[in-house]
């Protein structure tokens, strides 16, 4: 019995067959040291996106600078709209806001307006003053409902590099990068 197309495949395999032995022959392929050369290429063009991938040390604290303005004004807004003052406290990683209920203080959770605030990437806040006196790390400041409070200077570092966030006694808050 003859099975179709059997010829045809027989006239295939001797062309693959005819191929392979012309690789095998060096009439064609890579050499090795050109597979190399590639590698090489790919190699360093990875790594020149991965450099271009991770931010600077000087935006890092500009956006962490920004970040915190943001929460200590959600935190002056939150007072204001609530008619509560709203207090907050600095610790090297961060802010956490607070208010009082029946005398307690109560930590604002992720369901409040308000939540804890961590800085990134080995941001520290160095040193905090409120109304010209150094505090200490975990002393509570406050947004009254009026909009106002004790004026305050907070220096963030990274690496070096320095931000101020000040807020005014009329509740602005701001933030500078200091050279």
């Amino acid at each position: 019995m003859v099975v179709q197309g059997a010829k045809e495949y027989t006239l295939m395999c001797g062309l693959v067959r005819d191929k392979l032995s012309d690789l095998r022959c060096g009439e064609r392929g890579f050499t090795l040291l050109e597979v190399l050369v590639v590698l090489v290429i790919i190699g360093v063009s990875l790594s020149l996106v991965t450099l271009n991938l991770e931010p600077s040390p000087a935006k890092v604290l500009d956006m962490e600078a920004r970040r915190m303005v943001m929460y200590l004004e959600n935190a002056r807004d939150e007072a204001i709209y609530s008619g509560r003052p709203v207090w907050w406290s600095a610790q090297d990683d961060g802010l956490t806001f607070w208010k009082r209920d029946d005398g307690e203080w109560v930590k604002l959770e992720k369901d409040d307006f308000i939540s804890e605030f961590k800085l990134e990437q080995k941001v520290k806040i160095e040193s905090l003053d409120v109304d010209g006196i150094s505090a200490k790390k975990g002393e509570v400041t406050p947004f009254f409902p009026a909009g106002f409070g004790p004026g305050f200077s907070a220096i963030i570092a990274l690496k070096g590099r320095r931000a101020a966030i000040t807020g005014d006694p009329i509740g602005n808050v701001r933030m500078e990068i200091l050279k």
